[in-house]
């Protein structure tokens, strides 16, 4: 019986254990949001810099950049104006720590900055 009983409470510290931390991971996406949000920042800047580079060699090679990348850079037009909604959303709702409710918010806003990440990740993997 104390052999049971052993295993039970082995499985039960496991499972209380992966479930305080999947709790901890997500509070410290909501903690750390405005360094995520100042992370997401660099990264608009770092794609408007490639943008920019990419314009720059097509136009020396006499080549139209909108019919060789078009695509891609569709996409990271549109992950430049997801990262400018975030920021909205973020500076009208989730700004203010006082206010428990907002901690609904931080944590919606720190789950479309994790979303605009894999974005990025997938948009710089098809770079050309």
């Amino acid at each position: 019986m104390a052999c049971c009983s052993d295993i039970g409470t082995g499985a039960a510290a496991n499972v209380l254990a992966s479930l305080l931390i999947k709790v901890v991971q997500e509070v410290k996406k909501v903690i750390y949001l405005p360094q995520s949000l100042r992370d997401m920042e660099v990264e608009v800047r770092t794609l408007n810099n490639l943008i920019h580079d990419i314009d720059v060699e097509l136009a020396r090679v006499q080549m139209n950049p909108k019919r060789v990348v078009k695509d891609w850079l569709d996409k990271v037009g549109e992950a430049i104006e997801r990262s400018r909604s975030i920021s909205t959303d973020y500076q009208q709702h989730g700004n203010w720590l006082s206010c428990c409710p907002n901690c609904f918010y931080r944590y919606r806003i720190s789950n479309n900055v994790r979303d605009w990440k894999v974005m990025v990740a997938q948009l710089h993997s098809k770079r050309v």
